[in-house]
């Protein structure tokens, strides 16, 4: 089989088929999507130029969110643009560092973009954005990462913590191991993360509704 996409150096799947990629093409750097099994090139720069992507859809509208260098767009419908159409995009803002990662809540309402554990957020209902940094520790540690529609987790000096999309109302959840996942089970009454036990790891569940 011929593959889908040439010269890839990173991509996020959306759903089954979709795909965000970057890719590396002659003497440039390209931004573009996979839907549909057709490619579309949205945005074009410097080979040099550090770029992220993430896909999600929206109300039946797809958006693909673009990062380079300290700015971030959000282009609806992106296998309607061209690369060379700077002015066709849904919103576009600072985050006053260089993301290291974008990432659409589960519902496709919020792009948060991250660097460690700081990150601006984007409401695409609303238009408007929020600057978090929930670094109160010295050490490096993991971005958070969604765990559903509004919540984000991430685990500090060995600590679950879930907060709003916003930052607000952070909840300190049990004891876990940074460098592996958090995720709600899917009726959302457990949290489950990762801990260590006898020294093993073990996967732990924190029951977060009372039945």
């Amino acid at each position: 089989s011929a593959p889908l996409v040439a010269g890839v150096e990173s991509y996020q799947l959306y759903h089954e088929n979709d795909i965000a990629f970057v890719a590396v093409r002659a003497d440039k750097k390209i931004a573009g999507v996979y839907i549909s099994s057709k490619e579309t090139i949205v945005r074009s720069y410097a080979p040099t130029d550090v770029v992220m992507v993430d896909l999600t859809e929206y109300f039946s509208d797809y958006y693909l969110a673009v990062s380079r260098a300290e700015r971030v767009e959000i282009v609806k419908d992106p296998t309607q643009a061209t690369a060379s159409s700077t002015s066709a995009h849904y919103a576009v803002f600072d985050t006053a560092f260089v993301p290291t990662k974008l990432d659409f809540a589960s519902s496709g309402r919020f792009l948060t973009a991250l660097s460690g554990r700081a990150y601006q957020l984007y409401d695409l209902e609303t238009d408007s954005k929020a600057s978090v940094n929930m670094a109160d520790s010295d050490r490096t540690m993991a971005s958070p990462r969604w765990i559903d529609d509004y919540y984000l987790a991430d685990v500090v000096d060995g600590s679950v913590r879930i907060y709003e999309f916003d930052g607000a109302n952070t909840h300190t959840i049990t004891n876990a191991q940074p460098s592996l996942p958090v995720f709600f089970s899917d009726n959302g009454n457990f949290l489950i993360s990762f801990g260590l036990q006898d020294g093993k790891i073990v996967m732990q569940s924190s029951q977060m509704v009372v039945n």
